[in-house]
């Protein structure tokens, strides 16, 4: 006798068409290269044109934010349309040469400037920097957390001593690693015409 099986067979899945699906995966990779590469010819326009510069970090004056060897963007048009505010990480010609540095504003035009127990006063207060808490570089509270304290120089530098009154024209500079810092604590105020740009993407 013969016996039937058929009932027995699994039964084929049914077959969906994921053509439209696949034509929109493909619209959105389209998209995604032609964006990075418009974005790619916008930077080597700029960069053709000196509107941002690309560089090379030399040094750990600014360390822990910025560690020698990063690779930053200058964008040399911020200053043309706003003046830096305290705390702003700039980018300005060394007055003791030609070479490019990386420092923090902390003093403004007309203000007298100290260094006293680590922290800036500013015309006889106190000021707390902005990256002092754990919070603001993204770190749990705990002992490992950056400290940012000022000495009153360098090491082997020769320390101007403050208060350091600006002119209507000059900045006070730091940097955050404040032992191998050279800064304004060794040149003093800064004119605003050394100053040249901002580093894009920097707190």
């Amino acid at each position: 006798m013969r016996k039937e099986f058929i009932g027995l067979l699994p039964q084929a899945a049914p077959i969906q068409w994921r053509g439209r699906s696949c034509v929109t995966t493909m619209r959105r990779v389209i998209s995604y290269t032609v964006g990075i590469l418009c974005l790619s010819l916008i930077l080597r326009t700029w960069v053709a044109l000196g509107v941002v510069e690309p560089v090379r970090v030399l040094g750990n004056s600014m360390s822990p934010l910025i560690q020698e060897g990063d690779a930053l963007l200058i964008d040399r048009t911020a200053c043309l349309w706003s003046t830096p505010g305290r705390w702003q990480t700039v980018v300005l010609l060394s007055p003791a040469g030609a070479e490019l540095c990386i420092k923090r504003i902390v003093g403004l035009p007309g203000e007298e400037i100290d260094i006293r127990q680590g922290s800036v006063v500013v015309d006889g207060r106190r000021l707390t920097h902005p990256l002092s808490t754990p919070q603001a570089w993204g770190a749990p509270r705990n002992d490992e957390t950056p400290e940012i304290y000022y000495l009153p120089r360098a090491s082997g530098q020769r320390l101007r001593k403050g208060p350091w009154r600006l002119k209507e024209d000059e900045y006070f500079v730091l940097g955050d690693n404040s032992s191998v810092s050279i800064d304004s604590r060794a040149w003093g105020p800064i004119p605003e015409r050394l100053i040249v740009g901002i580093p894009v993407g920097v707190r």
